[in-house]
Parts: C-alpha cells; structure tokens; sequence
C-alpha cells in the first residue's frame, strides 16, 4: 500500500521530473475545507494505484515557490505528470469517478478523455432558435 508523501522544493526534480511512472500531484492547505474532504480520496487512490502512479502532496503555506512555478491560484489543484512534464491540470475537489477517469487517462494515454457535459452551442455552433410565440389573438 503506498502512501501520498509530503513534497517540498528540494525534492521536486528527483521525486516529479526524474520520475519513471506517471505522477499526481496535489496542491492543498492545511485551512482548506475542499482539501480536507478530497484528502481521503487522494490517499485511496496511493493505495489502490500505488505500483501505477506515485501520490504527492504539496502544502502551499510552506512551498510557495512550487505554487508560483505551477501558477496554482486556487486550493485543492492537481497536476498530472507524465515523463517529468505536466500533463493536465484540475481544480478543485473532483468525484471519485472523474478522479480515476483522470488517472486512468494519465496511466493509458491511449484511453480518450474522461466525457464532458456538452453545451447547446457546441451541436451545431449556434444556439436553436425558438419560434415566436403566438399571442392570445395571433
């Protein structure tokens, strides 16, 4: 069972860019009310990809040089790494489906990308039009 290791800015380019394996990372604080409710789905997803993938964690309020260097403007946010580069980015606390639809993509880069919902304007470019609606005498 692997466990989601705290990483500061002197172990950066051993753990995440020397890496072999496709890499998460999250960015969290310890006063984030997401952080603390997505915590447990980061440490299931150690455990239950941990000879896939390496979990790290990455505390804003100590590391700031990270967050800067990744441009992390908001808390939880993850990165994906595949072969030391970043791969994809999500903010906020995510599903626990849409989490290892992301890791699924991450670890099979054959695999299509996880299903978006999809807008009206994205069917045909432009938005239906509706008819008018007809008057009480028209």
């Amino acid at each position: 069972m692997e466990k989601v290791l705290d990483l500061s800015s002197s172990q950066f380019e051993a753990a995440v860019v020397g890496s072999d394996k496709p890499v998460v990372l999250e960015f969290f604080a310890p006063w984030c009310g997401p952080c603390k409710a997505f915590a447990p789905s980061i440490v299931k997803l150690a455990a239950m990809y941990g000879g896939s993938i390496a979990v790290y964690r990455v505390n804003i309020d100590h590391e700031l040089a990270l967050a800067e260097r990744f441009a992390v403007l908001a808390v939880p946010t993850l990165i994906f790494f595949c072969n030391g580069r970043p791969t994809g980015r999500s903010l906020g606390a995510l599903s626990w489906e849409r989490l290892q639809a992301e890791v699924r993509r991450l670890v099979d880069p054959l695999m299509p990308a996880p299903l978006r919902r999809r807008s009206r304007r994205s069917e045909g470019g432009r938005r239906r039009r509706r008819e008018p609606r007809r008057g009480r005498w028209g």
